[in-house]
């Protein structure tokens, strides 16, 4: 990379890590861009380059992430796969950077904006796992499968959060994927079914 990509790489860092805190220590609603571009050692206009606004700094990773899941789960082979493995590389991601996706959760929750804001992202999910569900299942089923799987994705996710990140999150979505491909109806004997 060259001295200037390193200089818009930290720069964007920068930000990020200060609307973090910034967003932590007073709130969402109480952080102005102002604040953070100065805690970042920027100026507003610069911070504006990177950044379009203010909720943008709450959720920095998700376009990139969004767009590197649309890839992977492109191309050949069962849609369900695909999006199995998809899911399975954001969830080894979202590992490795367990303290701060944790955080950003807290701010997120923390703001009745950001919820809204973090249910219009899960939107953009559910129609890109639909794009490519539709291969299998067609225009019309495909939105209903993927709105299953979001949901069963979010409440692994919700639970993940709740537990500070804590637990193996891949096996988790693993186990969520399982049930949903055996079917939603409960185990036939009443010695399997869940307590």
């Amino acid at each position: 990379m060259s001295r200037r990509d390193d200089n818009r790489r930290a720069r964007r860092e920068a930000l990020v890590d200060a609307a973090a805190r910034l967003f932590a220590e007073g709130g969402y609603e109480g952080t102005t861009v102002d604040q953070i571009a100065e805690a970042a050692g920027l100026s507003r206009r610069t911070c504006f380059r990177y950044f379009a606004g203010k909720e943008d700094l709450a959720f920095p990773d998700h376009a990139d992430r969004l767009a590197l899941f649309a890839q992977a789960i492109a191309g050949e082979g069962p849609a369900w796969d695909r999006v199995r493995g998809g899911f399975v590389s954001l969830g080894h991601q979202l590992t490795a950077e367990r303290q701060r996706v944790v955080r950003q959760q807290r701010v997120i929750e923390s703001s009745p904006a950001l919820v809204a804001a973090d249910r219009a992202r899960d939107l953009e999910w559910e129609a890109v796992v639909a794009r490519a569900l539709s291969s299998d299942w067609g225009p019309a089923d495909a939105p209903v499968v993927a709105g299953a799987l979001m949901g069963a994705i979010r409440v692994v996710l919700r639970r993940w959060f709740a537990d500070d990140g804590s637990g193996d999150l891949v096996a988790q979505g693993l186990a969520a994927f399982d049930r949903l491909e055996q079917g939603l109806r409960p185990p036939d004997s009443p010695a399997q079914r869940p307590r």
